[in-house]
């Protein structure tokens, strides 16, 4: 015999799972678990017609018709094949987004310097945004990272810098933190910290909410603002809901958080590693807007991560885009990605110093 909630709680996932399917089948385990059969998600009728087709014409990533994943035990040559395969994506980006990419080394750390075509104005001159690349600490690749930095710096007309940093399996946490504040370091010996902004997406935005925990603990100034994409204020953006919820609509389970060898042993309740646990903590972030989609495994963690900054008293700000799935804004094909380059200009804009 179900319970009330539980009676409550097979009803709205009925409604929400089935879709164009009535009365989808949906029972609830007495742990809360639901188990739904039949369940069928149609394509979101709130994504434009542009990112329709998009969606429409991608191959699945598993099953018949799947795009072949690569299986390499060697890490470096990975990354390199991933980041070779990706640059037609940064070239693309880069035709509708046009920059100059400056590769160089920041203290040793492998760094590219994207600026605006025909430079950095001067209302922009005095700040700076640092980025992250994503790829579970494991294939934070550059292209990953141009990728994400190419329409801030365009769009928000920023100088940025992206770097490479250390990451599973060869290194273990803190190493990635530890190469990110070597750059912001550096660069607060060029500019205030009030004028630097913080922005990376899936691993890159959890790197970036703990490199900001660790300034407080290095007893380094904290930064301008954060763009947080595609994840949370912390390690935990596999967690929650929407990882199911994900697994059903794009057809890819989720098994377990990214990078595991990056993050062996560590302890969940470690400020440094999961900086959300803390209200004290994040009482002492920027400004930070968070980007998801419905679709993306990582919405519920960013979801909380927003309400605990508001929580804590710090501005904060949430968007969701209906069906698109993790790391979308790496596509600027889908007008809501560009929505989101526009909107995120205007938000970084706002807290930054001159």
């Amino acid at each position: 015999m179900l319970s009330a909630d539980q009676r409550v709680l097979a009803a709205v996932l009925a409604l929400a799972a089935a879709g164009a399917v009535a009365q989808t089948p949906v029972t609830v385990d007495a742990d809360g678990t639901a188990r739904i059969q039949c369940g069928v998600i149609a394509l979101s009728a709130i994504l434009s017609e542009e990112s329709k087709a998009i969606v429409r014409r991608a191959r699945p990533t598993e099953g018949p018709g799947a795009a072949p994943q690569p299986k390499l035990e060697d890490m470096a040559e990975l990354r390199r094949r991933m980041n070779e395969t990706l640059q037609p994506n940064v070239a693309h980006m880069r035709e509708l987004f046009p920059v100059d990419v400056e590769e160089t080394t920041i203290d040793g750390i492998s760094v590219a310097i994207v600026t605006p075509k025909g430079g950095v104005p001067a209302r922009n001159q005095n700040r700076l945004m640092l980025n992250a690349p994503g790829g579970g600490f494991r294939t934070g690749i550059r292209a990953n990272g141009l990728l994400i930095s190419i329409p801030v710096a365009a769009v928000g007309q920023y100088r940025v810098v992206s770097l490479l940093y250390r990451q599973g399996p060869e290194h273990r946490f803190p190493a990635a933190t530890e190469d990110f504040t070597t750059v912001y370091k550096a660069m607060l010996k060029r500019y205030k910290a009030p004028n630097i902004g913080l922005v990376g997406c899936s691993a890159g935005g959890s790197l970036v909410a703990q490199s900001v925990a660790h300034f407080q603990q290095a007893g380094l100034p904290r930064p301008g603002v954060l763009g947080i994409y595609c994840a949370g204020a912390d390690a935990r953006f596999m967690a929650g809901d929407s990882a199911a919820f994900a697994a059903l609509a794009t057809g890819v389970a989720v098994a377990m958080p990214p990078g595991p060898a990056y993050l062996d042993n560590v302890n969940g309740d470690d400020l440094a590693v999961n900086p959300s646990v803390d209200l004290k903590v994040m009482a002492q972030f920027p400004p930070t807007l968070f980007a998801s989609g419905t679709r993306d495994f990582a919405m519920s963690a960013a979801a909380y991560g927003h309400r605990r900054l508001l929580r804590s008293g710090v501005a904060s700000d949430l968007l969701i885009f209906d069906g698109l799935g993790h790391g979308f804004m790496t596509n600027p094909d889908y007008p809501e990605s560009r929505e989101l380059y526009e909107i995120a200009a205007k938000f970084y804009d706002k807290p930054l110093g001159h």
